[in-house]
């Protein structure tokens, strides 16, 4: 017959505690793991051939220039035309149009995705939120290029570099 004494448990190993989550702030999904893209390197006023008012000027209309084809899909024509035009020029420009230009076009793909499965109740709400999202974000990144600040617009993927 056998031994009906109970039999210990092995033993738990003590490890360390784990360390403590990570708080909220600028970079919480970055100390998370989790990165979306890079923020883009902008350069600061002054370094190019414009004068500091006109590089703020143009840059704010870089953001401000999405909107006018908020309803028409052409909202990176703008961004597009000012990066061109401003390549050699300014690198403060330069920067925030190619913002406002990856912003418009990840907004474009969003938007056809979301006509592509229009028949889904969903994707016409979510629609609906990204053109209050583009709008709201080109006013404040306009307001931020005007002030000679950078705002990393959000849900961006930076496609040109």
């Amino acid at each position: 017959m056998e031994d009906e004494t109970p039999s210990n448990p092995p033993p738990i190993n003590q490890t360390t505690p784990p360390p403590n989550p990570p708080s909220a702030g600028p970079d919480f999904w970055e100390k998370m793991g989790v990165v979306f893209s890079k923020r883009p390197v902008v350069s600061s006023i002054g370094a190019g051939e414009m004068t500091p008012q006109d590089e703020k000027l143009w840059g704010m209309m870089s953001h401000l220039g999405g909107l006018l084809g908020l309803t028409m899909g052409l909202g990176f024509v703008p961004p597009l035309v000012i990066y061109l035009l401003m390549k050699d020029k300014s690198p403060f420009v330069v920067g925030h149009a190619r913002e406002a230009l990856n912003f418009q076009l990840s907004f474009l793909i969003f938007g056809a995705l979301c006509i592509i499965f229009f028949w889904l109740l969903f994707p016409f709400l979510l629609l609906i939120a990204g053109g209050i999202l583009v709008l709201v974000a080109g006013i404040v990144g306009g307001i931020k290029a005007y002030q000679g600040e950078f705002m990393a617009l959000p849900l961006t993927f930076r496609m040109i570099k």
